[in-house]
């Protein structure tokens, strides 16, 4: 993978995890798994289902838990 490639990637990536790090991995996860994204080293492993089911659970249990009061505070 090219330098700008990587860079790209790593810029994108943290970008989104600023917004929510469960559906960032869900998300290089299921790019690396339909679009052929090349995930670099040891991200490899963001392409396994259990990974991605794991993520996706999380960012919906995250998701409902800020749209309750008093449960988004102890969340």
């Amino acid at each position: 993978m090219s330098l700008f490639s990587t860079l790209a990637l790593a810029m994108g990536g943290s970008w989104v995890s600023g917004i929510n790090l469960y559906a960032t991995v869900a998300t290089l996860g299921l790019l690396s798994r339909y679009a052929n994204l090349q995930l670099p080293g040891e991200l490899t492993v963001l392409s396994s289902w259990w990974v991605i089911g794991v993520a996706a659970a999380l960012y919906v249990i995250e998701f409902v838990a800020d749209k309750i009061p008093y449960v988004d505070s102890t969340w």
